[in-house]
């Protein structure tokens, strides 16, 4: 029997939910932006699963002169650059070899394998040469990864550093980086206690993984990956 599709309606409505308890948020430089430094800021960029648009304006005032962005959720339809629908087939729409980016940060792992092949494939066609996928997703190789994973009974995927770099191979991406997710800005003493810790809390998990063969480069609890079209 098939599984039903994830049901959206009220998605966007518990995510502003789990913001709404962030009772402090310092206005700091974007901790994604570093990511975005090989993309040309001149051409056409996308954002999937853009939600409100946040990262959009982000982009924006950052220098990136046309930014637009797709999401599933219709509550997001009145958000500035903001197209509602499904992200294959709005990008499948660009011109081959237009795009100078895609950006996707927090979307993979909502979306079924076989859509997602199709999806990385397309996005490949579309970019400009030199041209990248920008995709962060929860990190399934790491005990603090199965946190975001589970967290969300909407997502159907998991990756780690290995199986990101697989599914970017199928799709045509020979150019992969795989990097740690920055640490986020610590709005409580008990954040910069875990700060403080993590050196301690990455040497053990390592010697742990080194028991059984394993030299994970990527442990945060979240990946970075970043596919080149060359």
């Amino acid at each position: 029997m098939m599984a039903a599709a994830f049901n959206y309606s009220t998605y966007a409505s518990w995510k502003r939910q789990g913001e709404a308890r962030q009772r402090w948020r310092p206005r700091l430089p974007n901790r994604y932006l570093r990511f975005l430094r090989g993309i040309d800021r001149s051409k056409p960029v996308i954002e999937l699963g853009c939600a409100d648009g946040s990262f959009m304006n982000v982009m924006r005032a950052a220098g990136f002169a046309n930014v637009r962005g797709i999401d599933a959720c219709v509550e997001y339809a009145d958000c500035d650059g903001v197209e509602i629908g499904d992200a294959s087939e709005i990008v499948t729409r660009s011109l081959d070899d237009s795009l100078g980016g895609i950006i996707a940060l927090d979307v993979f792992e909502h979306i079924q394998l076989d859509d997602l092949r199709s999806l990385l494939s397309a996005c490949r066609t579309k970019l400009s040469d030199g041209g990248e996928v920008v995709f962060r997703v929860p990190n399934a190789g790491t005990p603090l990864g199965l946190i975001n994973q589970y967290g969300d009974v909407s997502h159907v995927n998991a990756f780690n550093e290995v199986s990101a770099r697989q599914i970017a191979f199928e799709a045509g991406f020979t150019r992969v980086d795989v990097q740690p997710e920055p640490f986020a800005y610590p709005r409580s003493l008990s954040a910069l206690a875990g700060l403080a810790l993590w050196p301690l809390y990455a040497g053990v998990t390592r010697a742990i993984f080194a028991a059984y063969g394993q030299k994970p480069k990527v442990i945060t609890p979240n990946l970075i990956c970043i596919l080149k079209k060359v």
